[in-house]
């Protein structure tokens, strides 16, 4: 559009045969015309040139403020679970890195101080059942992070490669 208010200049070269045979005008002589020609646009009407500009810069803003406002728009659909499934995976680590380890050592040590009489059958069902417990929040940990992954491979539109398997 800014480019309306410069001069246009065209040239063009034309090419005609021409023949006797079947022609029009009586003194037709067959001799083929070249014609060269040379024009040119001037930008006299100010007023639309500028209207016109003034629409492309409104519709270039306008498409810069909707690519935005989209952007915007994935970006906070994407912040909440994306931050969720960071901390379901610290989490889901810190339970099986150093919680379930340190459960099932309690609980072998409890086996072996039950075998030689040092601890009742009641506290070594108690250690057994700590560590299922904390198995099974390890599950419902991962149970959780799949559904955010599914609601942010739905937001985003295809497959997300994550470390959190």
């Amino acid at each position: 559009a800014s480019l309306q208010k410069y001069p246009d200049l065209t040239y063009g070269v034309q090419y005609g045969m021409m023949s006797t045979s079947e022609a029009i005008s009586p003194l037709a002589d067959g001799i083929d015309n070249i014609s060269f020609s040379v024009g040119t646009t001037l930008p006299i009407w100010k007023n639309k040139i500028q209207a016109g500009i003034c629409q492309a810069v409104s519709e270039r803003n306008s498409s810069t403020q909707l690519h935005q406002s989209e952007w915007n728009s994935i970006a906070g659909r994407l912040r909440r679970p994306a931050q969720q499934a960071q901390s379901l995976d610290k989490q889901r680590s810190l339970y099986v890195e150093k919680i379930i380890p340190r459960a099932e050592q309690a609980f072998e040590i409890s086996q072996s101080e039950y075998t030689v009489g040092k601890i009742s059958f009641v506290q070594l069902i108690d250690n057994f059942s700590e560590v299922l417990v904390f198995r099974v929040e390890v599950a419902r940990i991962e149970a959780t992070l799949a559904g955010i992954l599914a609601q942010l491979e739905r937001t985003v539109g295809c497959e997300i490669s994550t470390g959190f398997e």
